[in-house]
């Protein structure tokens, strides 16, 4: 007898188990290429500094100018600061229209006349800067790559240093490198000849000793590389430079290091009373179901006999913008919508063969930006009558930022043509800072800041 209700008790498991619907997981996890990395800990760093006469005036002034300072900073920092366990490996280049590998004690004359030519026979005059001939590739060893320019480029051409840039370190195919772009600005005291073409035309004679800090002449440190070494880099020369970094810039340009992390549903916001919805924690369709699981879905089960729009306002969800990085503009906010749904026959979340038209069927509007840019906020449109067939849809809605904003300084330091004469500007600068937004927010390469997930049924 005891055998025989033992068989019956086995039976009867076997048979709820087999009844049970099987459990679905939902994929909403969202692999972010802004996750942050720590620095390498062996890393070798080219220095590459221009020789060119137009940056004779940085260092022909009385006493140590700011240019000459942050010469001392980036020595100091790339020589004293980095790993315990490693030997900091820093080479360094006279830069002209091809780099030329100098020692360090090479180096220490960048603050001297002589380094920029007709003095001492071993730094001859260079013609004109080429910045794009340092820009190669990183390879497979850690290379953090640092030059030191004010941006008179052979020709005025500054597209030739974008495109190498682009080629090496901002494009789509280099997306899983987290490779980066950064760049420090800084007006400095400067006596001497300015170049605008050549050095033969448009030059002009400045002097900053009775003006302001802010009539001070521009150079730039440009930085190529991880984005972690940079990002290390600017926060040592940010802590390390006192008042030499009062009134300067600093910037990263990185399509996947725009945030600390993908922003994702947190807490959720009231459902609307006059519609047939409901929140849930998990939903079926008496074949499978499918769990939140601490996940960060929204799970809505939307009832049979809603035939309108259903709008969701103000989810708000955290948003950390991550140091140096340009602001996201809200009014161009792009929205990347997939669609799967939960089959019947295998239990798994498929490809829908209507997928376009499902696409419409949840929408998103009134984006914006509140809490200081701490938070990011929205509504959603369901269509309930456009959810077809009737059954459980996994909606996974990417925000991509289409665009970024431009600080003022931009404009502000930039000499158009006919500023030419004003040594406070630079000649080509908002050109060049545009391109590389350009290739921070390329559609090859969308930089995307929050990945919102929903789980909705349809009964």
């Amino acid at each position: 007898m005891q055998a025989k209700w033992l068989l019956v008790t086995i039976a009867t498991m076997f048979l709820v188990i087999a009844c049970k619907p099987s459990q679905e997981m939902l994929p909403c996890k969202y692999e972010s290429g802004g996750s942050l990395a720590a620095k390498s800990e062996t890393l070798t760093t080219e220095i590459y500094v221009d020789g060119t006469p137009s940056m004779r005036g940085y260092v022909a002034t009385a006493g140590d100018s700011r240019y000459s300072q942050t010469l001392d900073l980036l020595d100091t920092i790339f020589t004293l600061t980095g790993s315990q366990s490693s030997e900091p490996q820093v080479k360094y280049y006279r830069l002209g229209t091809d780099p030329e590998e100098i020692t360090r004690d090479d180096y220490l004359k960048t603050k001297e006349i002589e380094f920029y030519g007709g003095i001492n026979p071993k730094f001859p005059e260079l013609p004109v800067s080429q910045i794009e001939t340092a820009i190669t590739p990183i390879n497979e060893k850690a290379k953090l790559t640092v030059i030191i320019t004010d941006l008179y480029q052979k020709d005025t051409d500054i597209t030739k240093v974008s495109q190498k840039i682009k080629q090496h370190y901002l494009n789509p195919e280099q997306k899983d490198q987290r490779l980066a772009v950064g760049i420090l600005a800084i007006r400095s005291e400067f006596q001497g000849d300015i170049f605008t073409e050549n050095n033969e035309i448009n030059r002009i004679t400045y002097n900053t000793e009775e003006k302001s800090s802010d009539q001070y002449h521009p150079f730039y440190v440009i930085f190529l590389g991880y984005y972690s070494d940079i990002s290390y880099y600017l926060g040592q020369i940010e802590s390390q430079g006192g008042d030499l970094t009062d009134g300067s810039q600093l910037l990263i340009f990185s399509p996947h290091h725009l945030v600390e992390a993908v922003s994702e549903l947190k807490e959720l916001p009231k459902l609307p009373t006059d519609r047939d919805i409901e929140r849930t924690e998990a939903l079926h369709n008496g074949q499978a179901f499918v769990e939140k699981n601490n996940q960060p879905v929204d799970l809505l089960d939307v009832g049979k006999s809603e035939e309108q729009e259903i709008k969701i306002n103000n989810y708000n969800t955290p948003l950390t913008l991550l140091p140096y990085t340009l602001p996201i503009a809200p009014n161009d906010l792009k929205v990347n919508t997939n669609v799967k749904q939960l089959d019947r026959e295998n239990n798994k979340f498929q490809d829908p063969s209507n997928a376009e038209q499902l696409a419409t069927a949840v929408t998103t509007e009134d984006w914006k930006l509140i809490d200081n840019n701490d938070t990011i906020s929205f509504s959603l449109n369901i269509q309930a009558r456009a959810l077809q067939p009737k059954e459980v849809y996994f909606f996974e809605i990417e925000a991509i930022a289409g665009d970024l904003g431009e600080p003022d300084w931009w404009e502000e330091w930039n000499a158009t043509s006919k500023e030419i004469r004003d040594g406070s500007k630079t000649y080509n600068l908002l050109k060049f800072l545009r391109q590389l937004k350009a290739l921070t927010t390329d559609k090859e390469n969308p930089p995307v800041i929050g990945n919102f997930c929903y789980a909705i049924q349809r009964n």
